[in-house]
């Protein structure tokens, strides 16, 4: 019984300590030789410089049989997490990256789903389908065919085959839309930063560097004043003093999301018990759980501060005080888990992926409806409560788990 006791704590020990180190996202953090760790995905060099595009190929439609023939080439989808990632092989799938830094040399055939401080698609870097990016610095000199992105900065001097949306502070589109954009921006420039410094020398009008063939929809605090002849299409501006507040909340979902998603593997790993059958804590004696919680919540600062007073019993305060930070940060996400644990009984999802795969909707509808005013609050409030009421119930009463 106390080893399944400490085999918690040592849970949420681990889950606080992953909320006070997650990825860094600051802006003026630097990484040496020294220190950062290249994942390399391939030892050789790849020779696709010369590799022609037709602008009439659809996404998916390419033909791969005229694509030169690497040995090093990876012809499956692609998980990497770690410092600092550099794609220089051909990826035949889908790409999904977690790191500090990506920079991609080669081609993607698939989506691609990265999440870093600095993204980098270079002018050898191709995505036949989806970019999906949150990101601080976003540089794209490559092709890439649709690309949604969230981020702080954004240059994109490459090609854009289909669409763009991006919620950003400030944008510098220096390409060409092949058919309409969708921007959120506090700043929007569309000249290169020489053409604009010969222009204010030489007293004339800078050289447009963008090219949008569609429609072009934007929101920003202020409206901008496109150049003439840039947009081919129709442009729709919505005044929005708060588009800098959706970008935050866009980047804090997504953020959350893998929080839950990180979460979610530990009590796989750890607590496969728990993490199965989690749901009956909410379904079997709910104002069980509720009274738990709130106790919990309540109770448990009070002895510590009391303890933080004694002199003899300082360290058991700072202690229970750890605990229940951990229980404030982990309860929201526990709950969604355990929520999401339900609807899939419900659904009758018996495999694991697939209660895995429903997680991440779960996740950004509790997330959502938090950011209704009044209503997200109370919501807030009722799953932190209720995530800590399930994870008390299942260390006091652990039989209860088993309960169908």
């Amino acid at each position: 019984m106390l080893k399944n006791k400490l085999k918690i704590l040592l849970i949420l020990l681990m889950v606080f300590c992953i909320t006070l180190s997650p990825l860094s996202f600051a802006d003026d953090e630097t990484i040496t030789e020294n220190t950062q760790e290249e994942v390399q995905i391939t030892e050789e060099d790849t020779n696709t410089e010369n590799l022609e595009v037709d602008e009439n190929l659809e996404p998916g439609s390419e033909n791969t049989e005229n694509l030169p023939v690497e040995d090093n080439a990876t012809h499956e989808d692609k998980y990497v997490i770690g410092d600092s990632v550099v794609i220089d092989n051909i990826i035949d799938g889908n790409l999904f990256v977690i790191a500090n830094n990506v920079t991609i040399k080669n081609q993607i055939i698939g989506n691609a789903f990265i999440c870093a401080q600095n993204v980098n698609i270079t002018d050898q870097g191709y995505i036949s389908n989806s970019l999906y990016v949150a990101t601080n610095d976003l540089q794209i000199t490559g092709i890439v065919y649709d690309i949604y992105a969230v981020s702080n900065n954004a240059k994109l001097s490459g090609y854009i085959y289909r669409d763009l949306h991006i919620a950003t502070d400030t944008i510098d589109l220096l390409t060409t839309v092949g058919r309409n954009a969708s921007i959120t921006a506090k700043n929007m420039n569309f000249t290169n930063k020489e053409s604009q410094e010969a222009s204010n020398e030489e007293n004339t009008t800078p050289i447009v560097s963008a090219q949008i063939m569609g429609n072009l929809d934007y929101s920003s605090e202020s409206e901008i004043t496109i150049p003439e002849g840039i947009v081919s299409g129709k442009i729709t501006y919505s005044n929005s003093s708060l588009s800098l507040i959706k970008t935050n909340s866009i980047m804090s979902m997504i953020y959350f999301t893998l929080f839950v998603i990180a979460l979610f593997g530990i009590y796989k790993w750890l607590a496969p018990k728990f993490l199965k059958n989690s749901g009956n804590l909410i379904t079997a004696k709910p104002f069980k759980t509720i009274g738990l919680g709130i106790l919990t919540l309540v109770a448990l600062p009070v002895i510590s501060v009391l303890l933080l007073m004694i002199k003899v019993t300082s360290t058991v305060g700072l202690f229970l005080l750890a605990i229940n930070l951990v229980l404030l940060f982990a309860s929201k996400a526990t709950f969604i888990i355990a929520l999401n644990n339900v609807i899939a009984k419900k659904l009758k999802f018996e495999k694991t992926l697939k209660t895995f795969l429903l997680l991440i909707p779960t996740t950004i509808a509790i997330k959502l409806l938090s950011i209704i005013p009044y209503v997200g609050i109370v919501l807030s409030i009722v799953c932190i409560i209720i995530g800590a009421g399930i994870i008390v119930r299942s260390i006091i009463f652990k039989k209860e788990l088993d309960v169908e």
